[in-house]
């Protein structure tokens, strides 16, 4: 069940995402973006998840056993209409961001 993202992480998030250095893909997080949005940048990606991130009433799901280890979240974002299933780890040092999945939704319309 979705539920509000702490403005806490969402606000550590930002911070990281706003700096690429301090924001990485996984592979597969890569792979599944660029299999939606060939030839898009990386850019465009972090641009999708900090709109949503900036919305106070984003709501999304905790995903536990992460790799790398962190506090993670799904949540729905969108890139030129397009929904996007995306989800992010914030390591436990809150110095770094990892981009787990961003891709079409693969289990239709639910987190």
């Amino acid at each position: 069940m979705p539920e509000l993202i702490p403005d806490s992480w969402k606000r550590d998030v930002i911070q990281l995402l706003d700096d690429p250095k301090d924001s990485r893909f996984t592979k597969r997080g890569r792979l599944d973006f660029q299999s939606i949005l060939p030839g898009a940048f990386d850019f465009e990606i972090r641009k999708a998840f900090l709109r949503a991130l900036r919305k106070t009433d984003l709501q999304g799901k905790p995903v536990f056993g992460s790799v790398p280890p962190g506090e993670t979240y799904a949540f729905w974002i969108e890139h030129e209409e397009t929904p996007i299933y995306g989800k992010l780890t914030l390591l436990e040092d809150r110095k770094s961001v990892f981009i787990i999945s961003a891709h079409v939704p693969l289990k239709g319309d639910k987190l």
